[in-house]
């Protein structure tokens, strides 16, 4: 069934009254919002809005009024499936083509899924249908919409199209002066001479910057950078297990192994022979991080591991690692044994 062009019609105000029945908000909270949701803002998605202005009865409601509730109850509301934005499923290629970042930006939507009979398009404002029939009848294939965070939509759409714009620019030879923000409000690009990306260009830098910080978010021990005949793929190891991450031009990925010997004091003239380095950087949180890096000369060129040594990780408890409470009490039973 195709309910791309149906019209759901979903109500904020019978939403702030599910809220009111369920314990979330008071009247107050229903008065304050109703008139804040009658003129909605650019800078203030409405279940954002409703976040920021409920509280007044959230200390004697059954469970605090969160993100994810106010979403469960939205999706029983408009009969829409709930989606939890996972970056490692997502290829960031293919969604980047489906819609400008302006449009994505403008409509708070992200695509998260591109397939040859649809497409999966996450938002989180069922009240808002202009934009479905446009997206349609630009992609020619039926659109699935899921519901999701809004604050995880509005940054994975900045990062993954900052990433798909340097991409961009280092293949086609963009000059380095342009930023993402700028190239997205010109209507024309100044383009300069075509050239190869170098390991000191500025769409090289961010891509490497994006890569290491994404890396450290995901708490990755090992980034493989893999050239192939087609393409470099660029690979984390996440909990053991590999995730392709996304998969550069060659050239490209050339670049980006050359940023990252240049950081660690490699020879980056040296490809045929295997080389060890380190490098030291801070994570976002500004936690110093080392990196150990390894070159492997393939058919295809120079492979590159990274491990990283976060020494964060050393200090983590069994819950923090991700146990439940009856593992722990397991664990702990078998480390009394003798």
């Amino acid at each position: 069934m195709n309910n791309t062009i149906k019209t759901l019609s979903i109500s904020w105000d019978s939403l702030l009254h599910t809220l009111l029945k369920n314990g979330y908000l008071a009247n107050n909270d229903i008065t304050r919002l109703r008139s804040s949701l009658d003129q909605p803002t650019a800078t203030h998605h409405p279940l954002v809005l409703i976040l920021q202005q409920s509280g007044s009865h959230q200390q004697c409601a059954p469970q605090p009024l969160d993100m994810t509730s106010l979403l469960t109850l939205l999706s029983q509301q408009c009969g829409q499936p709930l989606y939890t934005l996972d970056p490692l499923t997502i290829d960031v290629s293919s969604i980047t083509q489906v819609m400008p970042y302006a449009f994505a930006k403008q409509h708070h939507i992200l695509a998260v899924d591109v397939a040859a009979d649809e497409v999966v398009i996450a938002h989180s404002n069922p009240s808002a249908e202009h934009w479905v029939a446009h997206l349609q009848q630009a992609l020619q294939r039926p659109i699935k919409r899921v519901l999701a965070d809004p604050n995880a939509i509005e940054r994975f759409t900045l990062a993954f199209y900052s990433l798909a714009r340097s991409v961009s620019g280092a293949k086609d030879g963009m000059p380095s002066s342009t930023s993402f923000e700028q190239s997205q409000m010109s209507p024309m690009l100044a383009m300069g001479a075509l050239k190869m990306p170098e390991a000191n260009d500025q769409p090289i830098v961010t891509i490497v910057d994006w890569l290491l910080r994404y890396a450290f978010e995901q708490r990755s021990s090992d980034i493989h950078i893999e050239p192939r005949s087609d393409a470099t793929h660029i690979r984390l190891r996440i909990d053991g297990e590999l995730h392709t991450l996304y998969a550069l031009p060659k050239h490209v990925g050339t670049a980006v192994v050359s940023r990252l010997k240049i950081l660690s004091d490699l020879n980056v003239a040296e490809k045929r022979r295997p080389q060890d380095g380190r490098l030291k950087t801070q994570t976002p949180q500004g936690t110093t991080v080392e990196l150990r890096l390894a070159t492997l000369p393939t058919a295809h060129g120079e492979k590159l591991v990274v491990r990283i040594f976060d020494p964060a990780v050393l200090l983590r408890s069994l819950q923090d690692l991700g146990f439940h409470a009856d593992d722990q009490q397991r664990w702990q039973a078998m480390l009394a044994q003798s």
